[in-house]
């Protein structure tokens, strides 16, 4: 999630914690994730690490795929050419990993452009789409929501942190359910939405605190999921909705926030060329005269 500075206030004639599923996803219990949407893909590796697959090819092919079986897409009229580690296989528009049980497991590598590789629960879904490969993750809610966690929060928190994070992270998603719905999936894998880079791997207690919290979502007084924004870090301060967003939401308040001061992201620097400042602020029109030098006063902000 992009590091918006709110902070939800936890008033109890405000919100409940309730046992939330939202109709699109509670039959299923599976969500579907576009991976790197905007992206211009053209080529990629994907694998089974763990468990069978069955893969189906232009909804009619059928084929096994057992740990270790390694795929190569690339470019090709009217398709993409699918190959394995030993022959080109055939020209096809749409190509289904689907799992065989609850514990698969496949590994997925852009290579144009070139990306690292992340491993992934469940299903995978590949689409032939304006010469672009189009990548989405249909995975159990509750291992999205983990792999969310651990990239968002990391890998070293303490287990009520996850619990509280997965609380967030499940609310999110149940308020954004629609967010992707013209493009086919519900959530993307970015900052746009949650940062999410596939399974969570480096701490067990993430997957702990996010079956404790199963099915807990915030909710307001009218059983609606809250706009639960959150950031890996304030900078020691939040601030309002409405200094950001069009519209006032009565939960995100500012305050001060002390914790955030012996966290990771307190302290960062983005350094930008003064000439590429100058024509953003005239692309959105912002009227001011030629910035030729700035002076750093000391003084520390967040924006």
């Amino acid at each position: 999630m992009k590091k918006t500075l709110f902070s939800i206030r936890w008033f109890r004639h405000w919100f409940i914690l309730i046992f939330f599923v939202h109709s699109s996803v509670s039959y299923s219990r599976q969500v579907t994730i576009g991976l790197f949407p905007g992206t211009e893909m053209k080529a990629l590796f994907f694998s089974v690490v763990s468990g069978n697959y069955k893969v189906l090819l232009n909804d009619t092919i059928e084929l096994n795929a057992s740990e270790g079986t390694l795929f190569f897409l690339q470019p090709a009229k009217n398709g993409f050419l699918l190959s394995d580690s030993v022959n080109s296989i055939g020209i096809f528009r749409k190509i289904y990993l689907k799992s065989t049980g609850d514990q698969n497991i496949f590994q997925f590598k852009p290579i144009l452009p070139l990306m690292k590789s992340f491993d992934y629960d469940d299903d995978l879904v590949l689409v032939s789409e304006n010469g672009n490969i189009k990548a989405t993750n249909s995975v159990n809610i509750e291992k999205y929501i983990a792999g969310v966690i651990e990239a968002e929060g990391g890998s070293n928190a303490l287990p009520e942190f996850y619990k509280a994070q997965g609380i967030l992270v499940r609310t999110y998603l149940f308020r954004n359910v629609y967010r992707h719905a013209s493009e086919g999936f519900i959530l993307c894998n970015t900052t746009h939405c949650q940062a999410y880079k596939g399974r969570s791997m480096l701490n067990y207690e993430i997957y702990e605190a996010v079956k404790a919290t199963e099915g807990l979502v915030l909710a307001d007084s009218g059983n609606n999921p809250v706009m639960a924004a959150y950031h890996s870090n304030c900078g020691g301060m939040t601030i309002t909705s409405d200094m950001v967003w069009q519209n006032h939401v009565e939960c995100l308040q500012s305050i001060h926030d002390p914790f955030c001061e012996n966290s990771r992201n307190y302290r960062w620097t983005k350094r930008i060329p003064l000439n590429q400042w100058n024509e953003y602020l005239k692309r959105n029109g912002i009227e001011i005269q030629t910035i030729n030098y700035l002076q750093n006063t000391g003084v520390r902000q967040k924006t």
